[in-house]
């Protein structure tokens, strides 16, 4: 830790480059994180003098949401540039679009200046404590072990080899109930993982701390890679589903990620171009459910024809129906400026030629277009439609659920003609 840098708060804004001043191992770290990080020469900055180990730099966090403790001990913050009370109910339809209570009061949990995952993580705890009141899940374990005593069975052939001169042990195989269990085990390290962040306030702390202490008698375990996709759940457990769609939000998978190397990354980086993409993606899927067509978030395809070089192609999302692809849609946070103004564009065309697909959509957030366009491309069955999501609208998930389904509506009442 850096002297004289303990306590201190950079607050950074997202998309907006920003001159301050940086300890260099902060701005190694931040280089490594992707932001835009440009080092000033003393002609060009303002601001007091600096001592050795530090510099200025225009800093610009780009699509980045942040709360990170840094290599100096500083605390970082990159606020979004939408309501935090956006943020929260995007997320929790990304990873709970199943449970909406979670996010209609969004705008309560936000009432006060927070920082951006706080009231995230006091729901969290909350809920944790609502589990822990009811007692802890249980489970029975199996369990076997050399023992003085008989439990359970012995197993004999475990019992000839382990105890042949040893007439006082028992190999034995019982099943024990237990709380320890890997429904526990995720909560757990969850929970500790909160707690190792800086910059919560006192409260917060405090009720992360209490519920780690109702844990004691659980692992503290990482959970496997694939313990927190395709779990299933009874009515036994079904309460743990959304603490554990929490534990996938904090710990990972996509929208929140850690980022391993040297420094232990303490916090969180929200990419919210990711989100974003998620976020529509997870408006079709569910909308689609209630139709004939089928939605297939970034299904790989190949671009390129056999037997040439193999160009793969994953749109965020392809719309089928039967087999056919009926739309192609994809998510874009942010429009290119400069020489790659029209990339995405581009894009799309060379999605609707190898799916043979006339229809293709672009989404963006209402900030990057005026108005819904559609681009008929020239000697081409395809058309290009723009539809813009007001994702800083209080009924975001509304206004995304309906664009997606007017677009299946679309589809349903005049399908689109495969390119031939």
């Amino acid at each position: 830790m850096s002297e004289g840098s303990q306590g201190r708060l950079l607050v950074l804004h997202e998309q907006c480059p920003e001159q301050v001043w940086l300890w260099e191992e902060d701005a190694a770290l931040l280089k490594t994180l992707d932001f835009d990080l440009v080092r000033l020469a003393a002609s060009d900055t303002t601001g007091a003098d600096l001592h050795p180990g530090q510099a200025y730099f225009l800093a610009n966090p780009k699509q980045y949401v942040a709360h990170l403790a840094l290599p100096s001990g500083s605390l970082l913050l990159v606020e979004p540039k939408i309501n935090p009370a956006n943020v929260f109910r995007m997320l929790a339809y990304v990873y709970a679009g199943w449970n909406r209570d979670v996010f209609r009061n969004a705008e309560v949990f936000y009432s006060t200046d927070r920082l951006l995952f706080e009231p995230l993580v006091e729901l969290f705890s909350d809920l944790v404590a609502a589990r822990v009141r009811r007692g802890l899940g249980q489970d029975y374990v199996r369990h076997e072990e050399n023992l003085a005593v008989m439990r359970g069975r012995i197993l004999l052939e475990r019992q000839v080899a382990a105890n042949a001169v040893r007439p006082d042990r028992l190999f034995c195989r019982y099943h024990q109930q237990t709380p320890d269990i890997e429904d526990n085990q995720i909560v757990k390290w969850t929970l500790r993982h909160l707690a190792g962040v800086d910059g919560w306030s006192a409260r917060t702390v405090h009720s992360l701390r209490v519920n780690l202490r109702h844990f004691s008698e659980v692992s503290l375990r990482a959970p496997d890679r694939g313990a927190l996709s395709g779990r299933v759940y009874n009515r036994m457990n079904d309460d743990y589903r959304l603490l554990h769609d929490f534990c996938r939000l904090f710990l990972g998978n996509g929208a929140i990620t850690e980022h391993a190397g040297d420094w232990r990354f303490r916090g969180f980086l929200l990419d919210m171009n990711l989100l974003f993409e998620a976020f529509v993606t997870e408006a079709f899927s569910t909308v689609a459910r209630f139709t004939c067509f089928s939605a297939h978030p970034h299904r790989p395809d190949l671009l390129s024809q056999p037997p040439s070089t193999r160009i793969r192609i994953r749109p965020d999302v392809t719309v089928c129906d039967r087999g056919r692809t009926a739309a192609i849609v994809d998510a874009k946070y942010k429009r290119l400026a400069g020489t790659l103004a029209n990339h995405d564009f581009y894009q799309m065309i060379a999605y609707g030629t190898a799916l043979q697909c006339g229809r293709a959509y672009l989404f963006y957030p209402a900030t990057e277009w005026d108005d819904d366009v559609a681009i008929k491309v020239r000697h081409s069955p395809i058309t290009i439609q723009v539809r813009r999501i007001d994702i800083g609208h209080p009924d975001c998930v509304s206004l995304v659920e309906q664009a997606a389904r007017t677009i299946l509506d679309e589809a349903a009442a005049d399908p689109a003609l495969p390119i031939t």
